[in-house]
């Protein structure tokens, strides 16, 4: 007989069923399979007992069909990128190798998981490139990473998955004869973990006790998160169901029914996990599971009291029972809303308060209390305590649960509203073979926003977010500020809650803060702060944007203030993001190098790059805001070749996600500052070009001044004092322009003053050089810029004949940038100020201090900028001279 793909799929499924019995139930099993499997029942029973004393391994070798690709795998093939070591799983659906990458890029080894349907879905490697860096992004100690995906040069589909070396779940707790409670300790690492991923909108699908490993330390790891969404079907139907990548045995009534699954599926699959976990038995009969027939789709899962002894009646009577049983209710709006319930309802029974999942009595509550506080309750005052006690936690309880009540249901709405979105633009937003942009597609996503907020507000809300998130996360603030412009002059009119509103707000104020709007931003930060105590996340997201603002305006108090607040505040959020944790480490590593603190700031930069390297997300969106800021600290420590490498890393990962593959335009400009301290020009002009560019369409004034700024400091070192003038002319303060203490404004201080010094108008340039000074001093700033422009005065000092204040701007210099170097290294900024040092010396004829800290200069210089650059040629010929 002829199979369908579909019938291939279901004897896959019915393999995965058989090859869990002991051999001698097969055939019972066999004999238990209804009529509509009936196309199927021969093939599979040819594929068991063909030979007797067949292995599994066997079987599925033998299935025609089964295997990927038209040839077997050996340890040592190549597939992907990857080199083959040594088989570690099989299943009706995919084998597991573990595996290693073949090009030594990463010394790390994973779990290699090919499937076996690419020859029954051609749309498979698509689906998997395009979801590969959305299941990527989750990072929490009890999920394992997926770090890569994709389809190798003989169509076999891969998934790189982080190895585990462990045991399941089941195993685990058989054999180490676990008690009641270590038992629901242990589930509860699982269910943390999956509420992990259901707050950032991913549903497992297909979790089951084999998808969870527990290794030594006893600790859980998910497998496969995501992971059935990408071998499902696109297009699937109700009347394809039989063939969608789930596990009957743990699968909710609605995936039978073909409906898409939502977070109270994974709801009803931990339900039937924790069942079994507690009484060894499944919740339904097994010939109901096995055949996925859809009667199931009514059949009331069984009471765990009807399947355990009399010892496990006892012990699971009540609360565990009545939790276990609105886990797997069949009508999904009966059952937790939420995963992050469910938890709280397993918690609040081992604290011995009242769980949800039971009727709301008064007699209820008071037992509760007794049984918390059975010490302190004597028997003469029990009544009067429990009378007592259950008015006072109604009350309290009453009050928290409907804040997580409202809570959980906020997120599952969201997440309802979000999928429903992003699913859209990705199946409605791009054409058949079409290619299209990452630009192209963000503006389709602001059109399709635009069609929802009338008709869906929440939707619209969310995708706004979403879109303008990911503007300011390639700085293009301009675009971004526009599309919430918009969305919040129509709040008023959108029944969307406070703390969407909220969110919208903090994205908007730092927009807004990054083009320049600085006092605006800071208000609707601190307002949305002062009220968002109860929202953790939010809290952590607008704290942090607050210490940006601070940060990129040159308040270094305030930077490290609220960085430090926003570490605090997200060390004790419920959920633990490993990537933000990241960033957070990061710009903790800003602020201690604005504050001077250049150790300490180059530790936070090492620790921020280990967990994304550890997590797998080293070339995320965020390890390129790390790299470039990394990349900032370098410079600041006068190590500009170490600057490069670090923007090197940030400019590659931008290829992958930037728009058009561009790096964002402050990296260009970051780069194009190292380029001109290393003097290569021509390299400079072209990033410093380019950023105006970006900046410029962008609407990004700010981005545009600093470009202008640093081009016309490339110009007067060129010597082209005509073009630096004319680069400059819209920021001469005689023509109205007023100055700000951000790096920009800073900037163009420091280059008119070093354009008005080059010009003989030392007295204009003293006056520029002494505004750059204040600018970092009332910002409590301690920077290599701050000993760059005391060595300029220095020098100025030098031609005007003010010695006296050269040798102590000189002396200034050194200090400053002997505080801001990194440890022994050696510092350009320490050898441009010990040049100045220096010269300032020999003019006051002291030719052994001068030749002293021209040794200095020689010695930093030649180790930074190389022995080619010519302020190194400059302090070596002086310092020749000067024997």
């Amino acid at each position: 007989m002829s199979l369908t793909g579909a019938d291939w799929i279901k004897l896959n499924r019915l393999l995965d069923e058989v090859l869990d019995l002991e051999p001698e139930k097969r055939c019972d099993w066999m004999e238990s399979l209804p009529p509509e499997y009936e196309s199927v029942r021969e093939t599979l029973r040819n594929m068991l007992f063909r030979q007797s004393g067949v292995e599994t391994v066997d079987i599925l070798r033998r299935a025609p069909l089964v295997a990927a690709s038209p040839f077997e795998r050996s340890a040592g093939d190549l597939v992907g990128p990857y080199r083959l070591i040594r088989r570690i799983g099989e299943g009706g659906m995919s084998t597991v190798w573990l595996a290693e990458r073949a090009d030594g890029s990463l010394q790390r080894q994973v779990a290699l998981k090919l499937p076996r349907v690419s020859l029954l879905d051609s749309d498979l490697g698509d689906r998997l490139i395009r979801e590969r860096d959305i299941l990527a992004a989750l990072e929490h100690p009890g999920i394992a990473r997926l770090y890569d995906a994709g389809v190798a040069d003989d169509r076999q589909p891969y998934l790189a998955i982080e190895y585990v070396d462990g045991v399941t779940l089941d195993e685990y707790a058989r054999t180490h004869s676990l008690s009641l409670r270590q038992r629901l300790a242990l589930f509860e690492q699982v269910a943390r973990a999956v509420a992990y991923a259901h707050a950032r909108l991913i549903v497992h699908r297909d979790l089951k006790p084999t998808n969870v490993l527990v290794d030594r330390s006893g600790d859980v790891h998910l497998l496969d998160f995501g992971i059935a969404r990408l071998l499902e079907a696109d297009g699937a139907t109700a009347s394809q169901s039989s063939a969608r990548a789930f596990t009957p045995r743990y699968a909710a009534p609605e995936q039978f029914a073909g409906e898409s699954p939502t977070i109270t599926t994974d709801v009803y699959s931990l339900g039937v996990i924790l069942f079994e976990l507690l009484s060894g038995r499944s919740p339904y009969q097994r010939s109901d599971y096995v055949t996925g027939r859809p009667e199931i789709i009514c059949l009331a899962p069984m009471s765990v009291l009807d399947v355990v002894d009399q010892n496990g009646a006892r012990a699971l009577k009540g609360d565990l029972d009545a939790i276990l049983a609105k886990a797997l209710q069949t009508d999904p709006r009966a059952r937790y809303e939420t995963t992050a319930e469910f938890i709280d309802d397993l918690r609040r029974y081992r604290r011995d308060l009242p769980v949800s999942a039971r009727p709301d009595t008064f007699g209820y509550r008071a037992r509760k209390f007794v049984r918390r506080y059975r010490v302190v309750v004597g028997l003469g005052s029990a009544l009067l305590i429990a009378v007592t006690a259950g008015a006072v936690v109604s009350l309290w309880q009453a009050g928290v649960a409907v804040r997580e009540r409202d809570r959980a249901l906020r997120a599952f709405e969201q997440a309802e509203a979000s999928n429903a979105f992003w699913t859209r633009l990705f199946t409605e937003g791009v054409g058949n073979d079409e290619a299209v942009t990452f630009t192209q597609l963000l503006a389709r996503g602001e059109a399709m926003a635009e069609s929802l907020w009338e008709t869906s507000p929440l939707q619209y809300s969310l995708a706004v977010d979403a879109v303008a998130a990911t503007y300011n996360s390639h700085g293009l603030y301009g675009k971004s500020e526009a599309v919430l412009a918009r969305a919040l002059e129509r709040t008023g009119n959108l029944d969307i809650g406070t703390h969407r509103v909220q969110s919208l707000q903090c994205k908007y104020a730092a927009a807004i803060g990054a083009l320049g709007r600085v006092p605006e931003a800071t208000k609707i930060l601190e307002e949305v702060i002062a009220n968002a105590a109860d929202e953790p996340d939010l809290h952590v997201y607008c704290l942090h944007k607050r210490a940006t603002i601070a940060r990129d305006n040159n308040d270094a108090p305030g930077a490290l203030k609220y960085i430090q607040e926003t570490y605090r505040v997200h060390a004790i959020t419920p959920t633990q993001d490993g990537t933000l944790k990241a960033n957070i480490v990061g710009d903790l590593g800003y602020a201690y190098a604005l504050n001077g603190r250049s150790i300490e700031a180059e530790r936070q930069y090492e620790e921020a790059v280990a967990i994304l390297r550890r997590t797998g997300r080293d070339k995320s969106n965020i390890a390129f805001t790390v790299f470039n800021n990394w990349g900032v600290l370098s410079i600041s420590t006068g190590q500009p070749e170490e600057a490069l490498r670090h923007f090197k890393e940030a400019v590659d990962i931008s290829r992958l996600f930037s728009p058009d593959g561009v790096p964002a335009p402050f990296l260009l400009g970051n780069r194009g500052t190292t380029l001109f301290s290393l003097a290569r020009y021509e390299e400079a002009k072209r990033d410093l070009a380019l950023m105006r560019e970006r900046a410029s369409a962008d609407g990004n004034a700010r981005q545009v001044t600093y470009a202008d700024a640093v081009a016309a400091e490339v110009a007067i070192a060129e010597g082209d004092l005509r073009r630096a003038e004319e680069v400059l002319e819209p920021y001469d303060p005689d023509n109205g322009y007023v100055t700000d203490t951000t790096p920009a404004g800073l900037r163009v201080l420091l280059v008119t003053a070093k354009l008005r010094m080059a010009r003989g108008e030392y007295d204009q340039a003293r006056a520029f050089f002494t505004q750059v000074i204040d600018g970092f001093v009332r910002g409590g700033t301690v920077v290599g810029g701050l000993a760059r422009a005391y060595a300029e005065r220095a020098n100025l000092g030098l031609v005007d004949g003010h010695l006296d204040e050269a040798l102590r701007d000189a002396a200034r210099a050194v200090e400053i940038a002997e505080q801001t170097r990194a440890g022994s290294k050696p510092s350009n900024v320490l050898g441009l100020a010990s040049l100045a040092q220096g010269k300032a010396h020999k003019a006051r004829g002291d030719e052994a201090a001068a030749a002293a800290a021209l040794k200095v200069a020689v010695e930093n210089l030649s180790g930074t900028v190389g022995e080619e650059h010519p302020e190194t040629r400059k302090a070596r010929e002086m310092l020749v001279a000067s024997r």
